[in-house]
């Protein structure tokens, strides 16, 4: 698709999503595209972005009614244009330029409420200060190789976030040993209590795993990377006080010594867990207690689903 495919476009004046990502339609097109219509709310992910909104600063447009979108390398001016011409965005997904030294420009959009933010510093890049002032609103967050976090920033995040119900960590880099900012026992909002969907896919302490699990009790969704480092002592710590009711799918990619113990333990707390994959990946069951756990689900009509979507044995 080509920028002679505009004029067509032009024609479906009830269009909502548009999504033209790897065609040949440039940035005047794109430009054409949203200053014309007045229903798009999606145009997917969009790496020309920042020139789009130069060209439509360029044409005085009004601003946009866009509320989903994807895109990266904005330099801080066009980041401002963004402000300007989407205000009303409420999902975005943004590759952090090392051009824009401050995120909290962000704040500005008032309706946002999905947010992912990929390669930035939690702190130096002034995630904290943003999540201060928009994290309120925010229903989900992902964050993708960012660095600098660590206990503190997960308990920012708890304390910035309340009514966050998903949230993504994805090869974040964790630093440890640093000293706590907060008294755990007496925060002023409680850590992830509307969490329901975590997928944790770093390398952390265990400590920092521990708070997450600890105190999402709502949570109905979790997948944990290999690197994790979970074990059958800390589920044992972490169910003992958070039984997880509501958990209905629970995918481990690995763990060193987790167990058929492990997994009675699951049975026994999380009255809702339909799912349970990735058993094949847990060190501490045999191929053949594996065998025989689904024979049994089989024989008792047990409502628990162990095929494995992510993990595929050699």
């Amino acid at each position: 698709m080509t920028d002679r495919s505009i004029p067509a476009l032009l024609q479906c004046k009830r269009l909502r999503e548009v999504k033209l990502y790897r065609t040949s339609v440039s940035a005047d097109g794109y430009a054409s595209l949203l200053s014309n219509l007045s229903n798009i709310q999606d145009i997917g992910r969009c790496d020309e972005l920042g020139h789009v909104l130069v060209n439509l600063h360029d044409m005085q447009s009004k601003p946009l009614p866009l509320l989903a979108l994807q895109c990266r390398d904005l330099t801080e001016v066009q980041l401002k244009l963004l402000i300007t011409y989407c205000p009303r965005l409420t999902n975005i997904s943004i590759f952090h330029d090392e051009r824009i030294a401050d995120l909290t420009v962000l704040s500005a959009l008032e309706d946002l409420k999905d947010l992912k933010i990929l390669n930035c510093d939690f702190f130096t890049d002034r995630i904290k200060e943003f999540l201060e002032k928009r994290g309120e609103n925010l229903n989900s967050l992902h964050l993708e190789h960012v660095d600098e976090i660590n206990l503190n920033a997960l308990i920012y995040i708890s304390q910035f976030c309340p009514k966050l119900k998903s949230l993504s960590l994805i090869n974040c880099e964790f630093t440890n040993h640093q000293p706590l900012a907060f008294n755990i026992k007496k925060l002023a909002v409680p850590p992830f209590s509307c969490l329901e969907r975590l997928c944790c896919v770093v390398d952390c302490s265990l400590v920092d795993l521990e708070f997450l699990l600890l105190h999402c009790f709502n949570i109905r969704f979790i997948q944990l990377g290999s690197s994790t480092g979970i074990n059958s002592a800390t589920f044992s710590r972490v169910l003992a006080q958070n039984p997880m009711k509501k958990l209905e799918e629970l995918r481990i990619l690995y763990g060193f010594d987790l167990s058929m113990d492990t997994v009675q333990l699951l049975m026994n707390c999380c009255d809702n867990l339909r799912k349970l994959t990735e058993l094949e990946s847990w060190e501490g069951i045999t191929g053949s207690q594996l065998q025989n756990f689904r024979n049994y689900i089989r024989a008792n009509n047990i409502d628990l689903d162990t095929t494995p979507t992510l993990y595929t044995p050699n």
